[in-house]
């Protein structure tokens, strides 16, 4: 099996280094470096950024009531999965960084909160009894 020329290795490491930061609107440069360090470590490159963007996208639907469905493949389920990558995130990060992030996500929990209701068969699926965000009622 052939070898690539470490020119083509060192290429492809540049390109991924590469790759942008996405920024995030509302926290400080030492909590972004912070997060860049804790995605390098533990989840993947913007997973933060990302999240955040498809957590807001979830609130953003039209209509009082947010109707989510908890089903596996479904398009829709990315978006308040995102909620589970916030998590990680928080319980990751130096205190100092998880209160400037937090000061972020709690208007969004609380949005959430408000627009859906509460799962009284929620207990019964011990993946959906961890969190609270997945408690919430789902579209049968």
């Amino acid at each position: 099996m052939g070898r690539r020329p470490p020119g083509a290795v060192r290429a492809t490491l540049r390109q991924k280094s590469r790759e942008r930061i996405r920024p995030i609107d509302g926290i400080s440069s030492r909590t972004r470096f912070a997060i860049d360090r804790m995605e390098s470590q533990h989840l993947w490159r913007n997973a933060v950024a990302d999240a955040l963007i498809r957590y807001r996208n979830l609130l953003r639907r039209p209509g009082r009531y947010l109707y989510i469905s908890w089903s596996a493949g479904c398009p829709i389920c990315e978006d308040h999965e995102a909620r589970d990558v916030l998590d990680e995130a928080l319980r990751r990060l130096p205190p100092r960084a998880r209160a400037d992030l937090a000061g972020l996500v709690t208007p969004l929990d609380e949005e959430f909160l408000h627009r859906t209701l509460p799962d009284p068969l929620a207990h019964r699926d011990p993946w959906r009894a961890s969190a609270w965000w997945r408690q919430r009622i789902s579209q049968k």
